[in-house]
């Protein structure tokens, strides 16, 4: 009978084994110079890299990538220590890739796999063509019309255009079942008359750049397709001549376009919303933030991420104006911190992490204020978005921080970064006597701007 047991508990093993591995698919690849690298493999979510392997590259720069059968059909991107990488198309099957370290994606090449080949081909072809393109809508806005070469643009103009239409839709159509069609889709331009110059032709692509888009397919969800359509729409709306005010102001007037277009389509307006509130939240564009989080409301939009609602709510609570929430906790030496405390005196909240780039190149700065003579009106109040005390031990005594360093290792768990939805860092908030928030800075001049604007630091005059 134990026999009988054993047997039937093997092959039963050996039947979990097999159905685990149905589904499952391998992509073969190699990368020239990259022997003993270890990379990441993730698929992506919108703008999100979503990280579900990671393996190292053997002596001849060769792996095997076993695809789990969770993962959907996606875009996926195979990530080096140094963050760069590359990308293709995931249908669930197998083909095989070869690159070289020194230009991943320049000498990137796909054997068995068309939709990959096809893919590439194409937007190496698109690369070129937006090179050209804006050469030619520089010399439509520049060149002398009357002259016999003015007519020779505008055919070139058209013609490129009309080939690049063209040339699409071959590779969508060769491809229209599979993702790389679909992503593809999202591709398609209007037709720019040669006669629009300059602003014209902007205000026209303002009008008409989303045509020939839909947003009804949920699989491109996994791929960057509808980001990469943001960003660019955006880009009619940003002027470098532009102050910050003015700047955002025009951003809005292209956010309201997205909004409204994407909002009958839950999940992308979910997940187009978060992308946006990470990226201008990095810029400090808390005007545009606060529009964003008003317009999400005002959507009525089946809500299909609970946590982007509860950071909503929360950014609702951190607008300008509003009571900041109380900060406790205990610094670096074991001494309890709370922002109740300071009450009657102007405060700086840093959340910030010694592993953090930015951080590392704006708080010296601040530092360096903080250390000239000052009014016993302000202070400094830093979080530390650590898991390494140590690390953050040696960052603080390294650049001679002297302010309270909140601190409990627990990184992004900890309690006051989810009080105040902290996703990225450095982020700051200026807190007036009364313990309202007065401003979010994002740099070091706004910083300082507000030290000298409040009577911070003393002057020479003082």
């Amino acid at each position: 009978m134990k026999y009988h047991i054993s047997k039937f508990n093997l092959i039963f093993i050996i039947f979990l084994l097999s159905y685990a591995c149905l589904g499952q698919t391998t992509i073969k690849g190699k990368i020239e110079g990259a022997a003993g690298t270890k990379v990441e493999i993730a698929y992506y979510y919108g703008e999100n890299l979503r990280v579900f392997d990671s393996l190292i590259c053997n002596e001849n720069g060769q792996l095997n990538l076993v695809i789990p059968n969770y993962i959907p059909p996606s875009q996926i991107y195979i990530l080096t220590p140094n963050r760069d990488g590359f990308q293709f198309f995931y249908d669930g099957k197998s083909f095989t890739f070869h690159t070289n370290i020194s230009g991943l994606r320049d000498s990137l090449t796909f054997i068995d796999s068309k939709e990959n080949t096809d893919f590439l081909q194409f937007i190496r072809y698109e690369a070129s063509y937006e090179k050209i393109k804006k050469l030619l809508e520089n010399m439509l806005d520049e060149y002398p019309h009357e002259l016999p070469f003015y007519q020779e643009i505008i055919n070139e103009y058209n013609f490129r255009q009309i080939d690049y239409e063209a040339t699409l839709n071959q590779v969508i159509h060769e491809h229209q079942e599979n993702l790389v069609g679909k992503y593809l889709m999202t591709r398609r331009k209007p037709f720019v008359s040669p006669n629009f110059l300059g602003e014209e032709r902007k205000n026209f692509l303002k009008q008409h750049f989303f045509d020939k888009i839909s947003f009804e397919d949920k699989g491109l969800l996994y791929t960057d397709a509808y980001p990469r359509l943001a960003i660019e729409y955006l880009e009619l709306y940003s002027n470098p001549n532009l102050d910050k005010k003015n700047l955002e102001n025009s951003l809005i007037e292209g956010i309201k376009v997205i909004m409204d277009l994407i909002q009958p389509y839950a999940e992308v307006y979910d997940m187009i919303t978060e992308y946006l509130l990470d990226g201008f939240q990095s810029f400090g564009f808390e005007k545009v933030v606060q529009f964003i989080t008003e317009r999400y409301e005002q959507g009525n939009c089946l809500n299909t991420n609970p946590d982007l609602a509860s950071r909503i709510q929360i950014l609702k609570r951190l607008s300008i104006g509003s009571p900041a929430p109380e900060i406790r906790g205990k610094d670096l030496r074991g001494h309890e911190i709370k922002l109740s405390n300071y009450k009657g005196k102007y405060v700086l909240l840093i959340f910030w992490g010694s592993w953090c780039n930015h951080c590392s190149a704006l708080l010296p700065k601040i530092a360096s204020v903080y250390a000239q003579p000052h009014q016993n009106n302000w202070e400094i109040i830093t979080v530390a978005i650590d898991t390494n005390l140590r690390a953050l031990e040696d960052s603080v005594q390294t650049h001679h921080f002297t302010w309270p360093v909140i601190a409990d290792g627990k990184g992004w768990d900890t309690t006051p970064a989810i009080d105040y939805g902290i996703n990225a860092t450095p982020v700051m908030f200026f807190i007036d006597p009364k313990q309202n928030i007065i401003a979010k800075p994002s740099t070091f001049s706004e910083v300082l701007d507000l030290a000298l604007t409040y009577k911070l630091i003393k002057t020479n005059s003082q």
